[in-house]
């Protein structure tokens, strides 16, 4: 009898094994992020799907290459380092950012999560990464730099030439620094953004119609995590009226074949009933017999500090124009009413 029980609590430990792996292969697999694992040399063992569209080759081509090979040369000696320094001070966990180039040439920023797995007398046994493309928000950091630059460059140039008409004009440098602080806010905030690498999951059975949300769905919509039901209509309920024809069509479109991936824009309402600005990325991971989806897969990004970044700059470079297209006598004007409130025309 022992025996017989010892043997189906192996099959169950062997069964919830293999389903945990499978779980793990289709996360993997269906994830948008960039998986590798490299040895104490730098060398891969493992890379993900995502090798395709980064190195342009399949995964297992990439196998035994050095991973330093695919990094922007500007960045490969910043890297090597770090990665000597990592491995000579033994950490367990460290995050890294970086360009990846392709073949082809074609260059991506990432940011690396990256784990260190020692064994029992401190050797370093495998080194496993998370890459999540940060290329947008890297090219929306620079506007905002150029944007800066060009607004300080045209403040200075109207600064010089109010100066030399009015010494009254003195609040034009006033205004230009406040302008400055606001860049400065919106560039920490961006990189607020930026520090922020994780996403939430969802996945979707389309034949049953169940949905898993992970804990980061929840709290990135200030909810504790499995505080509400996991659902679609659950997930129409919180979209913005304004959003929700397009992003649920936009699922249609995935599931009917018409777009081949699925990729939003949407504002989700949190807990407080305010609007989360959320970047949505999935895709069919499976389909039945007949060649019909049955099951959705895919991350939710808060983008919310980059829309209020662009929404900021914006109304602030309008103000600017606006003010730069008054000629020097009404701008005198416009300043020494603001000097003088009893003016009254």
């Amino acid at each position: 009898m022992e025996a017989e029980r010892n043997k189906r609590q192996r099959i169950i430990a062997e069964n919830a094994l293999k389903e945990n792996e499978k779980k793990y292969r289709e996360f993997v697999e269906g994830t948008d992020n960039l998986i590798t694992q490299v040895d104490a040399n730098g060398c891969f063992t493992y890379v993900n799907h995502m090798a395709r569209e980064i190195y342009g080759m399949a995964p297992d081509q990439c196998v035994g290459k050095l991973a330093f090979e695919f990094i922007h040369p500007e960045d490969r000696i910043k890297t090597v380092k770090a990665f000597e320094d990592w491995i000579a001070n033994k950490i367990q966990r460290t995050t890294f950012e970086n360009r990846q180039i392709s073949p082809d040439g074609h260059t991506r920023n990432f940011n690396w999560t990256i784990n260190f797995t020692y064994d029992d007398q401190g050797e370093l046994l495998y080194i496993n990464s998370i890459a999540q493309n940060i290329t947008d928000l890297k090219r929306v950091e620079k506007e905002l730099r150029q944007a800066r630059d060009e607004l300080e460059k045209r403040v200075e140039e109207r600064t010089r030439e109010l100066l030399a008409s009015n010494r009254k004009l003195q609040k034009e440098i006033a205004e230009r620094k406040r302008i400055e602080r606001e860049l400065i806010l919106n560039q920490e905030r961006l990189n607020l953004a930026l520090d922020a690498t994780s996403d939430g999951l969802w996945d979707w059975n389309l034949k049953t119609n169940e949905v898993f949300f992970s804990p980061k769905y929840y709290t990135m919509l200030g909810y504790e995590p499995y505080e509400f039901p996991a659902s679609f209509d659950v997930w129409k309920r919180l979209l913005h009226p304004e959003d929700k024809n397009f992003a649920v069509k936009r699922v249609n479109d995935h599931i009917s074949g018409r777009d081949e991936k699925f990729h939003v824009e949407f504002r989700l309402k949190s807990k407080k009933g305010d609007w989360i600005w959320i970047l949505s990325r999935g895709k069919t991971i499976s389909r039945d017999a007949h060649g019909n989806p049955d099951r959705m897969i895919g991350t939710h990004v808060d983008i919310s500090v980059q829309k209020s970044v662009e929404d900021k700059l914006m109304r602030q470079t309008g103000e600017l124009n606006a003010l730069f297209n008054l000629t020097p006598s009404d701008q005198f004007e416009f300043f020494a009413g603001k000097n003088n409130p009893s003016r009254v025309n």
